[in-house]
């Protein structure tokens, strides 16, 4: 129906002014793989009794076919050669074809095949009689109404009219970056109008607006569980390495080191993900879709993405991986360094507790240090088994309480007594 951008007279007149030159700027453009341009030549067409007013439009074969689909979609003959004469290519919403089925068929001029005459009056209200080449079918229909010829044909009936182009028609290399080459053609041609296929397609407006509701809730929908993924893969890591981390943090690695290690660690898992997601996507399901696009009632819908979505996108969920990455991360420092593991919070609430008690029993000291295991003492701290803990006990029973049941080996530890070792 209409190509990546169409550009339009933006007053009155009915045609671009220096349209050449407009058309060879366009051209040129670094964004534009094409461009073509029409001239509206002819409003009525007929066939025997029935007659009716669809746009007739004389192109350039050759350019038209690099920036429409149209030459592909024929369900009947061909597309217009470069140099035909008094031939003429209808849509099958004009043709009809004897396709009661369509939904333009009562309106077209229903029997028309190839190789049939039909009338086409001109602008300027001459008739012409032109023989039907082709008919074609782009499962769009408003597309399927309108009817071409060869800018020479017209040159040759009506030159005042082929060399006044209408509209210029331009095919992006990026579906989804209009905005981006509209801004670069303004530049050099600020005097004519630009609008995207987007803002054309009112007839489908509101069916892409239900794609981009999906598309917002699927970009939700995946972003959460990218962070719940990467939540779960960290924190199983971290449980899985809490001795490695007593370990760094005795020998002076702080804890927002580690934190910011496991965020570097998440970044690049995202990085990683970012990169196969878009290889996949890219060499695989974009190729498949173009080969087998989904049907819909306003036609074939592919899939794509433009180089901003695609960058907006990468960063959205690299900032969510590494969220995802510090809550366990910060979680997991900050346990560590102040809570008790879940063995031991039945025998003390805080580590402030436990000094209070220690400090009220220095006078009955017994022992004077104990290097406790973390596989067996009853208050795990992340460093135990590497920190000298010196705290003192208020007699044998609560000596016996604290290190008995546990692995402790008696030689690792001294005593102020040697005489209490008899005791354990």
């Amino acid at each position: 129906m209409t190509a990546s951008i169409t550009i339009t007279p933006a007053g009155s007149d009915p045609t671009i002014p220096d349209a050449a030159a407009v058309l060879a700027r366009v051209r040129a453009t670094q964004d534009v793989a094409a461009a073509t341009a029409t001239s509206l030549v002819g409003s009525q067409i007929s066939y025997g009794s029935r007659t009716n007013s669809w746009p007739v439009l004389a192109i350039d074969p050759t350019s038209y076919a690099r920036t429409f689909t149209t030459p592909r979609s024929m369900i009947e003959g061909s597309f217009l050669d470069p140099g035909a004469n008094d031939e003429i290519v209808l849509g099958v919403g004009i043709a009809g074809a004897g396709m009661t089925q369509d939904s333009m068929y009562g309106s077209s001029l229903q029997t028309v095949h190839v190789g049939d005459h039909v009338t086409v009056t001109l602008a300027g209200g001459r008739t012409h009689v032109f023989t039907v080449k082709g008919i074609y079918d782009t499962d769009l229909a408003a597309a399927n109404a309108s009817a071409f010829m060869t800018s020479a044909t017209a040159n040759q009936l009506a030159p005042q009219l082929s060399r006044r182009i209408s509209a210029i028609y331009v095919r992006t290399k990026q579906i989804g970056d209009e905005k981006a080459t509209i801004r670069q053609l303004r530049r050099h041609d600020p005097h004519v109008k630009y609008q995207s296929w987007e803002t054309l397609s009112s007839t489908v407006k509101d069916i892409t607006g239900s794609f981009d509701t999906i598309k917002s809730i699927l970009n939700a929908v995946s972003l959460f569980v990218a962070a719940i993924a990467v939540f779960i893969v960290t924190y199983v890591d971290l449980v899985n390495k809490r001795r490695t981390i007593g370990i760094e943090r005795a020998i002076g690695i702080s804890g927002p080191a580690i934190t910011v290690s496991y965020l570097l660690k998440a970044a690049v898992f995202a990085a990683f993900g970012i990169l196969f997601g878009a290889g996949i996507f890219f060499g695989g399901a974009i190729p498949l879709v173009r080969h087998h696009p989904f049907r819909f009632p306003i036609g074939p819908v592919t899939l794509s993405i433009s180089s901003t979505e695609l960058r907006r996108d990468a960063l959205i969920l690299l900032v969510v991986a590494i969220i995802g990455a510090l809550v366990p991360a910060w979680r997991a420092v900050r346990t560590r360094l102040s809570t008790p593991s879940g063995d031991d919070r039945g025998v003390a609430s805080s580590s402030k507790a436990r000094e209070a008690r220690w400090q009220k029993s220095r006078d009955h000291g017994v022992c004077a240090c104990a290097r406790a295991r973390q596989d067996g003492a009853p208050y795990k701290f992340a460093f135990s088994g590497l920190l000298s803990l010196r705290r003192h006990c208020t007699g044998t029973k609560q000596v016996r309480r604290l290190l008995t049941g546990s692995s402790v080996v008696r030689s690792r530890c001294s005593w102020e007594d040697p005489r209490e070792l008899s005791h354990l």
